[in-house]
Order: C-alpha cells, then sequence, then structure tokens
C-alpha cells in the first residue's frame, strides 16, 4: 500500500512539475498544459499497475510438485452425520496436476504411513484438476501385534494421501 501512494505522489509531483516547466517557457496554452498533467498522471497509474501485478505474481507460490504413485490433499471439511443412520466422515480436496485419479471407492487413505480411512465418494472436476474425496475413518491405530494402541484423530487441514492405483503400505490402523 505504501509503493502505491509513493508512486501516485511521484505521478502527481510529475504533473506538477510537467506544468510548471511549460508555463514557464510561457508558449503551451493552458489546455494543453492539463493534457501533459493528465497524461502524467496516467503513465504513474499504469507504472502502479505494474507494480501491483509484479507483487502479486511473486507473492503466488507454485504447485507443489506431485508426489509420484500417490494423490495428496488437505482435509477440508468434517462432519458427524450428513443424514440418519450416516457415520461420521470427512472430505478433503487436491489438485491433480494434469494427472489422471487412478483412484476408485473402498481404497485406503493414509496420514504418513498410519492408515487413516477408506473412500467412499470421489468427485472429479476436469476443468479445475481438481478431485474430491470424501472418506469415513477408521476408529483406532493398529499396532504391529494387531492390538489398538490409540484412537484415529482427524482435522481439518491435516495433510492425507491415497496410493494410486490400489497400492498400500505396510502400517494400518483399523
Amino acid at each position: 500500500m505504501a509503493v502505491i501512494t509513493l508512486v501516485l505522489n511521484l505521478g502527481t509531483d510529475l504533473a506538477k512539475a510537467v506544468g510548471y516547466v511549460i508555463r514557464a517557457r510561457g508558449f503551451i496554452p493552458l489546455g494543453t498544459l492539463r493534457r501533459w498533467q493528465s497524461v502524467a498522471l496516467a503513465v504513474s497509474l499504469v507504472a502502479v499497475s505494474l507494480v501491483a501485478w509484479q507483487i502479486a505474481i511473486s507473492a503466488q507460490q507454485p504447485a507443489p510438485a506431485p508426489t509420484r504413485g500417490r494423490f495428496e490433499f488437505q482435509v477440508t471439511q468434517s462432519f458427524d452425520a450428513k443424514y440418519l443412520g450416516d457415520t461420521p466422515g470427512h472430505v478433503g480436496r487436491g489438485t491433480l496436476q494434469g494427472a489422471r485419479p487412478d483412484v476408485s471407492l473402498g481404497d485406503p487413505v493414509y496420514r504418513g504411513t498410519v492408515r487413516i480411512g477408506m473412500v467412499t465418494g470421489l468427485t472429479w472436476d476436469r476443468s479445475k484438476e481438481n478431485l474430491e474425496v470424501e472418506f469415513d475413518p477408521e476408529p483406532f491405530e493398529i499396532d504391529p501385534h494387531g492390538r489398538p494402541t490409540r484412537r484415529v484423530r482427524i482435522s481439518v487441514g491435516q495433510d492425507v494421501w491415497i496410493p494410486l492405483g490400489g497400492e498400500a503400505p505396510v502400517t494400518t490402523a483399523h
């Protein structure tokens, strides 16, 4: 904001300076003087627009590089039940970055190496290259001996992933 104010002030000062120079020479009528001031102000507005555009472009972060063999996304919504008899669930969204999804209902959902859920719904938006995933959580993490160790906690904003093609790591939660 300070940069924009500075550039606008410089543009206004430039327009005044052009007016003083033209008036000092004494050969330009008053209407032409106003045109020169308008041109100087327009040039300064274009400069402000270009500076703002460059700042906006540099502030954008590049998309994360896709991880081969899995679709990573963030949990964006959690719900207790959508209708009578339904179970708790979560919804997440992610960008496919030009890839085609190889995900189906029943595929496992992981956080790190721990299985935290199972896919129950998929929506692919081809025009935006987005995939929306709905999944039901697993109730407990399972230790290597097959015993439940602790409840699985899934919160909005967590990064989770689905193996593409149905491949799965060894550690799971049930």
